[in-house]
């Protein structure tokens, strides 16, 4: 965890070179084989580290995502299903495995045209361009 959260740091703060995305990536494969938890390597995998190393960290975690996804339709997915995830350590897949996981359960990304409007709308709510904010109704 403590590697998966000072990568996310360096990140954040924009000091991320290519020579430590490598290095991260190589360590986080050398932690995988020391039982690493789902929740890190969902944070390592959503920095896009470089391959070979961040592909390998990719497929490890569609692997748990499938192994996730047959525990948990055999559990009842339609039911609350706390148990599940406090087994795995886990509260997301992140941003590649909750994909990989909705298409799993038949449900594909949106088309290009409705993510490009919802980014907008939610850059312009940031901005304080909400258009709702101007309207009142009166009963």
């Amino acid at each position: 965890l403590d590697l998966a959260n000072a990568a996310r740091a360096f990140a954040a703060a924009r000091a991320w070179p290519p020579v430590l995305q490598r290095a991260v990536a190589q360590r986080s494969v050398a932690c995988l084989e020391l039982n690493m938890e789902s929740q890190p390597l969902v944070n390592l995998v959503d920095l896009d580290l470089p391959a070979p190393d961040g592909n390998y960290l990719l497929e490890t975690l569609l692997r748990r995502v499938d192994a996730f996804h047959n525990e948990w339709i055999k559990e009842d997915p339609f039911s609350p299903c706390n148990g599940i995830l406090l087994r795995w350590h886990i509260d997301n897949f992140g941003i590649h495995g909750t994909t990989y996981l909705l298409s799993k359960l038949g449900i594909q990304k949106p088309e290009k045209g409705f993510l490009e409007t919802a980014e907008a709308s939610t850059a312009a709510v940031q901005q304080g361009e909400d258009w709702r904010q101007e309207r009142f109704f009166v009963k």
